[in-house]
Parts: C-alpha cells; sequence; structure tokens
C-alpha cells in the first residue's frame, strides 16, 4: 500500500515550521523527501514526516 504524500507547505503546516526551514532540512537530509524531477517541488512519505517531527531518521534510511 502507498503512504500518503505530503507537500512542503503541507509538512510545514503540520511541523509548525516556516516552509523554508522544511525546505532546507529536504535538502540537508534532515527530513527524506523526494524530487521527481530535478528542482521539482518536494514530497514528503508519512513515515519520514512522523519520524522527523519525532527527531529521529527514518526506518528504511537507518
Amino acid at each position: 500500500m502507498l503512504d500518503r504524500l505530503f507537500t512542503t507547505t503541507e509538512v510545514a503546516a503540520i511541523a509548525r515550521r516556516h516552509v523554508v526551514t522544511v525546505r532546507l532540512a529536504l535538502e540537508a537530509g534532515d527530513l527524506h523527501g523526494t524530487q521527481r524531477v530535478p528542482r521539482g517541488r518536494w514530497l514528503v512519505a508519512e513515515p519520514c514526516l512522523a519520524a522527523y517531527l519525532e527527531g529521529r531518521r527514518c526506518d528504511h534510511r537507518q
């Protein structure tokens, strides 16, 4: 089953962070996300968002 995907705007609202902070976390690798094309929009899977909110790395990235 596919996980729900969140945009940077949705992640920012859920995490109560600024959207730029979320993008910087994605670029730094602190938050795991994917882009379909280089410089495209970021998408974050629900388990990755949960790990970010809990202050840990994603299970699939350990």
